[in-house]
């Protein structure tokens, strides 16, 4: 489960001013970026941050070094010296530098939908005391019934502490 991907800078739910701190903070730390590279590291589609670019690129904030082709998503884009400092200033106040966030209210909306089913995890009590448990339904038993240690086939312990 995980919030829909956004189209435009608007579905984001992130002001533009966010969004553009968030383009020069990702490019101070890592340099030259190409268009696409941006895109990944900001973690939207290249759609949603092309204005965005645009508008950073209309201040002179960022540059094209150079293009490997037709349009910006072969382009290399650079801070300028001009950029540089908005992009310390930003970070100043927070040095995160990764994909854009989830808006508070995508979050708190999608985290309770995230939640595994009723039941997904079941405790079982060995003859020695430590509690096994049922691996994705591959072993079923009932509380209390005496088990032998699991043999997996992917080499993982099939005997847990007791941590319940």
């Amino acid at each position: 489960m995980a919030p829909l991907e956004p189209e435009f800078v608007e579905q984001t739910g992130l002001a533009e001013s966010t969004l553009e701190q968030h383009v020069l903070k990702i490019l101070y730390f890592r340099g030259d970026v190409y268009r696409q590279d941006l895109s990944n590291a900001i973690g939207l589609r290249f759609r949603v941050t092309q204005e965005i670019v645009e508008n950073l690129k209309l201040r002179h904030h960022i540059q094209i070094k150079k293009s490997l082709g037709v349009g910006n998503v072969a382009s290399l884009f650079s801070l300028t010296e001009t950029g540089r400092t908005p992009a310390r200033e930003y970070l100043e106040s927070n040095r995160y530098a990764g994909p854009a966030p989830v808006p508070i209210e995508q979050y708190v909306a999608l985290v309770p939908q995230q939640r595994p089913r009723e039941g997904w995890l079941t405790k079982l009590k060995a003859d020695n005391g430590i509690y096994l448990i049922d691996d994705l339904g591959r072993q079923r038993a009932t509380p209390g019934e005496v088990l032998e240690p699991l043999d997996r086939p992917d080499g993982a312990a099939g005997r847990l502490p007791k941590l319940f």
